[in-house]
């Protein structure tokens, strides 16, 4: 099998895992949300915003340098020991400063306990998840897209759907609890898949730690600015309102989440040809699979989209209950941003998977803080909506600015077209 479609075949497999993954975490919340108050699972929200921000900052990096690291390297093994070493300190550090804001997590009956639960939950992420980037850089796609997140967000269905079919009603401390020993039973299970992936791998002393921070620390800079910016209107929304307030956007927002599967799924199983086409120098091809799958990006958001907004108020209550009717102005705004995301076709993509990488942060980082500073604003004359708009300002002015950028700076359109061809499949 060539190099070209070992890569298209990982990034299919990526692909399911990750849709899949979106669709189970979908029904987490709307079981949710019918087993929870609303109050009580807007904290939910908050929890588990705080969790996965500081399980992802804990890895210090090393999510994005494992595969340049370990593959195709000769030091295996002194790699993997100086990747421990570099996560023992790095978990320990994050979990020291999780500590610090124990105070700030909105337990009536205290924080304690729920930071006790919290930390079982972080370091277990983050563990699963240095795992999984582990077995990506052995080439074990499989094993990736399953530990990654695909895992633990299909035990945490289980729980929460057994419950609700059972008629059971836990309460938040025990969906927190459910919640941990999910993320906690996903680590024997993704070091099961990697133990065969160092079995093979030839002896060889040593302990390449400094190589191994060398890479990550940087990395980690970008990975904390992302995750931070992309949670933040969340916070901002729990901050300026109530849980409440959160969980009517976060419930709002997963339906937007949900509606940009189509231009997900599209983007992992078109990225190595972009890649390869673009080294090749092929731009008329290019541009032709770009639009082309942008068309068909387009039709079915839209249509989606009509759908949802046609149906009117109702869709939220019918999703998650009757108090999220709420929900419907945040719904509609989120529903523009999607609008403009689905329209505008992969202009994101092409600019990451080629020479664009550094443009691409720049827009992604100024559009993220343009949104919250609109969320800041906004978000207090109204929580709900005022961070909505601000959500929809950030995929709005990044989506155009990329377009902007291929269009004039790379000489590629990305946006729809009607003219189909064979290159499209």
């Amino acid at each position: 099998m060539t190099t070209e479609k070992t890569a298209i075949k990982g990034s299919m497999i990526l692909a399911i895992a990750r849709v899949g993954t979106m669709v189970l975490g979908f029904g987490i919340n709307v079981l949710l949300a019918r087993v929870l108050p609303i109050e009580s699972l807007g904290t939910y929200f908050l929890l588990t915003s705080f969790a996965q921000v500081a399980a992802l900052i804990a890895l210090g990096g090393f999510n994005q340098s494992t595969v340049p690291m370990l593959s195709g390297s000769d030091r295996g093994w002194p790699v993997i020991r100086g990747s421990g070493l570099f996560l023992i300190l790095s978990i320990s550090v994050i979990c020291g400063v999780a500590i610090l804001f124990a105070p700030l997590v909105p337990m009536s009956d205290g924080a304690v306990p729920y930071m006790a639960i919290l930390l079982i939950w972080i370091i277990a992420r983050a563990t699963t998840q240095a795992i999984a980037h582990t077995l990506r850089a052995f080439g074990r796609m499989i094993d990736f897209g399953l530990h990654e997140v695909f895992s633990f967000n299909l035990m945490l269905f289980i729980a929460c759907a057994l419950a609700f079919f059972l008629g059971q009603t836990p309460d938040l401390t025990q969906i927190v609890w459910i919640t941990a020993i999910a993320a906690a039973l996903c680590v024997p299970l993704s070091f099961a898949s990697l133990v065969p992936a160092l079995r093979a791998l030839p002896k060889m002393r040593g302990i390449d730690f400094a190589p191994v921070a060398k890479t990550s620390l940087p990395l980690a800079i970008i990975v904390i600015a992302n995750t931070a910016l992309s949670e933040a209107h969340l916070w901002i929304a729990g901050t300026l309102g109530d849980t409440e307030a959160v969980a009517l956007f976060e419930a709002a927002l997963r339906v937007m989440r949900l509606l940009a599967l189509p231009l997900m799924a599209v983007n992992m199983a078109i990225g190595p040809q972009i890649a390869h086409l673009r080294k090749a120098g092929e731009t008329v091809p290019l541009e032709r699979l770009l639009r082309q799958s942008a068309t068909v990006i387009m039709a079915i958001s839209l249509t989606a989209m009509s759908g949802l907004a046609v149906a009117g108020p109702s869709v939220p209550s019918l999703i998650f209950g009757d108090a999220f009717a709420a929900a419907w102005p945040a719904f509609l705004i989120l529903l523009v941003g999607q609008a403009v995301n689905a329209t505008t076709g992969s202009p994101m993509l092409l600019m990451t998977v080629t020479n664009g990488q550094r443009v691409a942060m720049i827009f992604a980082i100024v559009t993220s803080v343009l949104g919250i500073s609109v969320s800041l604003i906004l978000g207090q004359i109204d929580p709900l909506w005022g961070v909505a708009i601000g959500a929809s300002v950030t995929v709005i002015v990044q989506n155009l600015l990329a377009v902007w950028y291929c269009a004039t700076r790379m000489g590629i359109k990305t946006y729809p077209t009607l003219r189909f061809g064979k290159e499209l499949f």
